[in-house]
């Protein structure tokens, strides 16, 4: 007599597929080998995860999500309790994070750090998982004018309805983005329907409902902005004010001193949009291997942090050129 399926059995047909347990892996921010026990009935998801799990299995969803109910009913009729999240970080977390800023070498702690709490915010503001996505973006050291021109993401969380990975979308952001302007500012945005708002090039992103842009600072100076996306309009990201607020706070204990600049280093360029810099960036690695051969071949010292910082200042300078080429 054939067993009734399971939605860990289901789960598993599903990653016997090529390349879809790595896939789902990355999605979620897991190991692979959690896939593995949840499968085996090792140990079962956290509650964030099960409503993600769904969005990333369309064909299976209806009798996944069907099986899900049946072993985990409290949680998946919470449905419509999404936005109910805890309007405050816990105490374990700030614990957490000032365990890891104390113990982990300098040279590791302020990405781990900061991808850290880019999830926990994640799984915080969005437990299901569906509709939110957030990046942190930093202001780009002075070259020789000794002033911010542009803003760079440094890593996200979530996958935004235009697709690709967001954790992989270094792009530069200036004066025309609403993150150039609160770093310029200081001041945090929000914006609950940005289809119907003019304070963005372009007017229109597609999938791009709503979005909340905090300020990345320590004592009036700024490094950097953290923000939170969503894909549909509404006040969710108003509601949620003060946890984006302390969010960023724990994130700006994370930069050095020398990362903070005053309002007035802060002159951004205007950037492309960042279809057109895709050619630019795609270059990077490359120029960075030519600069230091370059260096090694007239026996200048210079590691490898100095010449990823050189290449980025060209690709600023380039595509701040790209954009006064294109006005005249």
């Amino acid at each position: 007599m054939q067993e009734s399926p399971t939605w860990r059995t289901v789960l598993a047909d599903i990653l016997k597929r090529p390349g879809e347990r790595q896939r789902i892996a990355e999605a979620l921010g897991i190991n692979q080998l959690t896939l593995k026990r949840w499968v085996q009935n090792q140990s079962d998801p956290r509650p964030q995860y099960l409503q993600q799990l769904l969005t990333l299995v369309p064909e299976q969803q209806t009798v996944l999500r069907s099986l899900l109910e049946q072993e985990f009913p409290e949680i998946m009729l919470r449905d419509g309790a999404a936005d109910e999240a805890p309007q405050e970080i816990a105490s374990s977390f700030y614990a957490e994070v000032i365990h890891m800023l104390a113990t982990l070498p300098p040279h590791q702690h302020p990405w781990s750090i900061r991808k850290r709490i880019l999830q926990q915010a994640f799984e915080h503001l969005d437990p299901s998982g569906r509709s939110l996505w957030m990046t942190l973006a930093r202001c780009v050291p002075p070259s020789t004018t000794h002033k911010v021109r542009s803003m760079q993401v440094m890593m996200g969380v979530g996958q935004p309805p235009w697709g690709g990975d967001v954790n992989q979308q270094t792009v530069f952001f200036g004066t025309e983005s609403i993150a150039g302007r609160v770093a310029s500012t200081g001041q945090p945005v929000t914006i609950e329907n940005l289809q119907e708002t003019r304070l963005m090039v372009p007017p229109n992103i597609p999938g791009l409902g709503s979005l909340s842009v905090y300020p990345l600072q320590r004592a009036g100076r700024i490094a950097g902005t953290f923000s939170i996306m969503r894909s549909e309009p509404g006040n969710f990201l108003v509601s949620c004010q003060t946890l984006i607020q302390q969010y960023s706070n724990l994130v700006a204990l994370t930069f050095a001193l020398e990362d903070f600049y005053a309002p007035k280093d802060i002159e951004l360029y205007v950037m492309p949009l960042p279809p057109l810099q895709i050619p630019y960036l795609a270059s990077f690695r490359q120029r960075v291997l030519e600069v230091m051969k370059e260096a090694g071949t007239t026996q200048q010292h210079m590691t490898n942090e100095q010449a990823e910082q050189a290449v980025w200042h060209h690709i600023e300078d380039e595509l701040a050129h790209l954009v006064l080429s294109t006005q005249r």
